[in-house]
């Protein structure tokens, strides 16, 4: 009788040792999961700010460009009312010309684009 409690304590004691060995790999398991799981999560969160910082920086960029832009147009805008930006813009972009100023017409220029024009058009 003694022999089989000894038996039955010494079983009892081995189920005891493995599920305390079950229940101790479980977690490690556990934690070195959570572990893998936070360095993943880090990981991802590091790159999207790094991404994201960039982002803003190129945005900031932008915004300072707009911002020189805006300054030189204000600029424009304040010359637009002088007399002399008026003129300035009518001779440079329309091609105007005032009363007293003397027009020089270039007639080698022309008569080289009018043979240009004549050759492309006998082709």
């Amino acid at each position: 009788m003694e022999y089989r409690n000894k038996l039955r304590s010494r079983k009892e004691l081995n189920r005891e040792i493995r599920k305390r060995n079950l229940i101790t790999i479980a977690c490690y398991i556990s934690f070195f999961a959570f572990i893998v799981y936070f360095s993943i999560s880090f990981l991802g969160t590091s790159f999207k700010i790094k991404d994201l910082n960039t982002e803003i920086s190129a945005k900031n960029e932008k915004k300072e460009s707009l911002i020189k832009q805006k300054l030189k147009l204000e600029k424009e805008l304040k010359e637009v009312d002088n007399d002399k930006w008026i003129e300035k813009v009518a001779r440079e972009k329309l091609k105007m010309v005032s009363k007293d100023d003397l027009i020089y017409v270039d007639e080698s220029k022309n008569k080289k684009e009018n043979n240009e024009k004549r050759l492309y058009e006998d082709n």
